[in-house]
Formats: structure tokens, sequence, C-alpha cells
């Protein structure tokens, strides 16, 4: 509270230099300098500078968390003199020197506003999709596609790279939009019922359950290989994996894409190493494939089990068992194993929220997000409000997506504050259609939210990303 109070008052100055080293200021009335942006108690915060004419600028600083235009701004005017920017205002100080906004207390930086470049967001290695447009979203948007919601599977397939999106409907059909745009390029008919699908290296995978047969496609949606095995219930896999797991009851097969072959691991066997691994509890939990989900990078396989994530590493087609998480569980089964990012974030969302095991912060109806290589302690906590049922990873301009019972999207940053909500529908949201998926483009700053009954295509607020916070 200490440090917003003194941000809000740190420009009723009067005599004010503004001088900023190694930049070139415009003079021209009215011409902005630069804008400004940072995190300040969990909140965004930006200022902005402009030439105001004869020589002299004008400073603004706006409240956390109220964006460019928020009440309670305040302004400072200055000119340039020597080669330090230099607020004083008794033991308050700030300074602006080759991009970098300082507000000091006491002599203690107290917060740091990076310049914010237009530039593109430039996607994580592997993910060569389309960077946000060069001058970013000034605002939230989103678009209805034309998908019923209620006929789709709840799965939503990006590319390797970004540029295509496989979408399947539970009668068969199975559509390939394509980027910038999201239109269909192509359809194909399964002529099943189908309740699943994945992808692999080798292309699209679908399950279609009335028949029990597995399908093969390349990414042309043209039909490669198809398969009957029984007992499958659901399968996973990931752009990098030439095979598909599918899960059954008790036991998870590895299904090569290239020799047909299915290597089959069962619960049992990895109850036996499971007090062999790293735990968080005295005693080994059980082990099951309940909701498993690879991460995006191909490497591990995730599950719920006792209420419970297990990370299995996956190696050459194989399952290797590796650690146990916390019970974060009340009661009943997960709504969602929430899986994506990279680095690869999972979480487990419970209708009533996580329960809160020893060293975790009390969440109530909020959600633990840990990154997937240790599932003792998470990096961060999200608390959207009442009955979550799914969160978005969008790691690659460091947002995190949730959202409520009247709210489709919630949005949070890497710390865990929320940074907005929109209710998508405009007003129709009920318990009928709610939030089942949200997929993050692997660009970054642009999201799927899939519902009961409609598909949105969201693009978010450029200020949010932390490429111009850091």
């Amino acid at each position: 509270m200490r440090r917003t109070v003194f941000i809000l008052m740190l420009l009723q100055l009067i005599n004010v230099q503004l001088v900023s080293k190694g930049e070139d200021l415009p003079t021209n009335n009215s011409a902005i300098v630069g804008q400004y942006a940072g995190l300040v108690e969990n909140q965004v915060m930006q200022a902005e500078v402009k030439a105001v004419g004869g020589g002299e600028y004008e400073l603004t600083v706006f409240p956390p968390g109220r964006g460019l235009n928020g009440a309670g701004a305040k302004t400072a005017k200055g000119r340039t003199d020597g080669a330090v920017t230099k607020f004083v205002d008794g033991t308050r100080t700030a300074t602006l020197q080759n991009g970098i906004l300082t507000l000091f207390e006491s002599g203690k930086a107290v917060a740091k506003l990076k310049k914010v470049e237009k530039k593109p967001v430039v996607p994580p290695a592997g993910n060569v999709g389309p960077p946000v447009p060069v001058n970013g979203a000034a605002k939230f948007s989103s678009t209805t596609l034309p998908f019923d919601g209620s006929k789709l599977v709840r799965k939503l397939l990006w590319s390797a790279d970004g540029m295509s999106l496989f979408v399947l409907q539970t009668d068969g059909l199975l559509r390939k939009l394509t980027m910038p745009d999201l239109n269909e390029s192509k359809q194909v008919s399964l002529n099943g019922k189908c309740s699943d699908c994945a992808l692999t290296s080798a292309g699209p995978v679908v399950l279609l359950d009335a028949t029990q047969h597995i399908v093969l496609l390349d990414e042309d949606l043209n039909e490669v290989k198809r398969k009957q095995i029984p007992g499958v219930a659901s399968l996973t896999s990931a752009p990098s994996l030439d095979h598909a797991f599918l899960v059954g009851d008790h036991i998870i097969g590895a299904w090569s894409t290239r020799s047909n072959r299915i290597r089959v691991f069962s619960a049992t066997e990895f109850a036996r190493t499971a007090a062999r691994v790293k735990r968080t509890t005295p005693a080994p939990a059980g082990v099951d494939f309940f909701m498993a989900t690879a991460t995006p990078d191909g490497q591990f396989l995730l599950t719920s089990s006792s209420q419970r994530i297990t990370r299995f590493r996956i190696r050459q087609g194989g399952l290797f068992l590796e650690e146990q998480g916390w019970q974060i569980g009340h009661s009943g089964s997960p709504t969602a194993m929430n899986v994506g990012g990279s680095p690869p974030r999972v979480s487990l969302t419970f209708g009533g929220g996580n329960e809160q095991p020893p060293g975790h912060p009390k969440v109530g109806y909020g959600t633990y997000i840990y990154d997937v290589t240790d599932l003792s302690v998470p990096v961060t906590t999200i608390e959207p409000g009442p009955y979550p049922a799914t969160v978005g990873f969008d790691t690659a301009v460091g947002l995190y997506y949730g959202q409520t019972t009247d709210q489709e999207l919630v949005v949070f940053n890497e710390g865990g504050a929320q940074l907005g909500s929109f209710d998508l529908s405009g007003g129709t949201t009920n318990r009928n259609e709610r939030t089942q998926l949200i997929v993050p483009h692997p660009a970054g700053g642009r999201t799927l939210v899939l519902t009961d009954m409609t598909l949105y295509w969201c693009t978010l607020p450029e200020k949010w990303f932390k490429q111009n916070l850091d």
C-alpha cells in the first residue's frame, strides 16, 4: 500500500527536469517520446512521455492496473538538461535513462518501468507461428467462430508451427483451419462417432469410439491407416512424437504410427516402482492413467490418480514414472488436467478449487500451477472465482487463463494477479454455457475459448505481455 501511495504522489512536482541519456527526443508539439510499463504490487503500471513544445516534455504516470487512461494519473513537466533524468520530491526521486523509468523512495528503487518497444513477439524455439501484429492489440477483442460448440470434441489441435488448427466434431467431421484468419482449408468425414483426437508427428489421430477404431491422417487430412483397438477410452500425443498413447482401464498403450505396433503398460507394474520415485508423502500413492496428457514438447506424460498429478517421462515410446505430487482435490473427480506452455506447466482443476497441501498458499476456489518438472511447489496460483473448469497457459507472453461461471475468460499474469475478465457471450452466460477448454496459440497473445455452445478467438492487449514489462 505504501508503495502504491508513493507512486500516486510522486509526480506532484514543481521544478522537474527531464533528460534521457542517449535518446533523441523529438520536440514537436504532442509527439509521444515513449511509453513505459512494469509490474508494481503484481499489477501493470504504465507511464507516458510527450513532447509539449518549446523544448518541454510532459511525463504522466498512471495508477497500477488502470492502463493509459485511468483516473488518478499524475503529470509533471520537464526540460532536457544534462545527462540524467531526475524527479525530486523530498526523499522521493525518479530517473529516466536509457529507456528505463525508475522510481525511488529514500534512495531505494521501488518500481522500474521499461520503455515499450512496438515490435513483434518472437515465439519460443519450435513454435514458429505468425507473430503478434507489430502494434499488438490496443484492447481485448474476441470473434465468434462458425462452429456449434456443443458438437465439438473437447480437443483443439494447433500444428507445431502454429499455422494450422484441427477441429473435430463428435459426428466424425474433421476440419483444418489455416492462419491468420482461421479460414477452413479442408474437411473430411470419418463416418463414425468420435470422442477424442491428438496430433502426432505423422498427423492427426482420431478415436472412433463407437467402432473402437484409431484413424491416422496426414496434415492434409488424407487417411493413412486405420486400426481397431478395443478398450480405448481416450488418447494423447504431441507434434514431436511418432506414437500416440491410448488409455484404457488401468492400462495405457503406446501405438507406433510407423510400425502399427502397441507397447502396453499397466498401472500395477508402475505401482510396484512408486516407492522409489520422488513423491510428496511418505507412502506412495496409487498410480493410474486418468486424464493422461502429453506435454507439447513430447517429453512428459501427466496423469491424475488419487486426486494428485503424476509425471512420467516419455522416452522412445516407453514410460518411466518420475514423480507423484500432492493430493490437491477436495472430493470427487477433477474437471480437467491442464498441460501446456514452454516451459510446460500443469494444473489439476476441481470444481471446488484445490485443497491446500503443506507449503502451499490457500486458494479457496483457486488452482495451483506447477512446473511440470517439479510437482512439490507451485510456481503460482490463480483464483478466477467459483467452479474452475479449465486453465490455459500462454507462457510465450507470460499470461495464464481461467474462467468462472459468468466470465468465460479471466486473464492473469505470471504472478497470479488478475489483469481482466471477459463475458464473451455478452451477458447470456449461464450454467448451460460454461467454458470447457482454453487453448492459446503457440506464438502467444491469442487464445481459443471453447464453451458448451460457442468457439471464440480472442486477442489480448499487448500491454499485458511480459516482453513489455521486464
